[in-house]
């Protein structure tokens, strides 16, 4: 590859940047875990199910032992070990409250984010699976009665439930839309974060497991297909589909890049965000780049 054609990739990759999108190229797919830098491994409770970060506490659900698991976002330190309901498998803070969903018991324990203390066990639907929370909200997919219960964040206080598609497997919510993976109908509903009315229910691909909104982009896991959909934040309209691994099924974006953990494949994708300055049109600019990577087969190098 010319030294020109280079810096004229960098330039435009580095100014695209400014513009959110996002495209998937052959060079940056499949990353194994080995391809990035491990600072180091922690040993938390019997089979952690799911993770989140405030920034100050990293906090870990233990589904084997009915744990949560406390450390130090600064070093990962442990911090303490916290009793919770049966079968947890999923997790969010928001700073403020840690929300850990019981797919067992069905139920919701609130903790302080603070000291990591017990404020209350909450009933929600029929096995929670995935939760959310914006500081606001907090949002329950519950798989088995097929519908989303909306909690105050501030008090743990019933807001209403809201009925989605067939066995929802996850939710995120970026303040303004609430996005929850339908598993059994391949869809996702978008709700307003507002008042959790219904704003439509999109087809993705088949079996959506996991889905990460970061305001700007919608990600969404299909787990049978092989493949990612992102979807426009604003209105939800389909911009691409992504191939990535064998059984992807947790997916979320930094707001540079977009992880996704293929569960068969033993290993995650990373896609980077990108829509390049080729015109108002970035579907045209996705068919200019497709002829680029005929053109130069190792552009995926400078990519990297």
């Amino acid at each position: 590859m010319s030294t020109r054609f280079r810096r004229c990739l960098r330039a435009v990759l580095a100014c695209s940047l400014l513009f959110g999108g996002a495209i998937a190229v052959s060079g940056l797919e499949a990353q194994p875990a080995s391809a990035a830098p491990v600072i180091q491994t922690i040993n938390v409770g019997t089979n952690p199910a799911g993770v989140s970060s405030d920034g100050t506490h990293v906090w870990v659900v233990n589904h084997g032992d009915n744990t949560v698991t406390e450390l130090n976002a600064s070093d990962g330190s442990l911090v303490q070990t916290i009793n919770v309901g049966n079968d947890p498998i999923s997790v969010s803070s928001d700073g403020t409250h840690v929300w850990v969903a019981n797919d067992a018991d069905n139920t919701i324990t609130e903790l302080n984010a603070s000291d990591g203390s017990l404020i209350q066990t909450i009933n929600v639907g029929t096995g929670p699976i995935s939760v959310s929370s914006d500081g606001t909200h907090v949002w329950v997919a519950n798989f088995a009665s097929d519908n989303v219960t909306e909690l105050n964040a501030s008090d743990g206080s019933l807001v209403q439930t809201i009925n989605v598609g067939a066995n929802p497997e996850g939710v995120s919510s970026d303040g303004t839309h609430v996005w929850v993976a339908n598993l059994s109908d391949n869809t996702v509903s978008e709700l307003n974060a507002s008042d959790g009315s219904l704003v439509q229910t999109i087809d993705v691909g088949a079996n959506p497991e996991g889905v990460s909104s970061d305001g700007t982009h919608v990600w969404v896991a299909n787990n049978s297909d092989n493949t990612v959909s992102e979807l426009n934040a604003s209105d939800g309209s389909l911009v691409q589909t992504i191939a990535v691994g064998a059984d992807p099924r947790g997916v979320s974006s930094d707001g540079t890049h977009v992880w996704v953990a293929n569960f068969a494949s033993d290993n995650v994708t990373r896609a980077q965000r990108l829509r390049w300055l080729l015109g108002p049109d970035h579907q045209r600019g996705h068919r200019r780049l497709r002829r680029l990577v005929r053109q130069h087969p190792r552009m995926g190098d400078a990519l990297r």
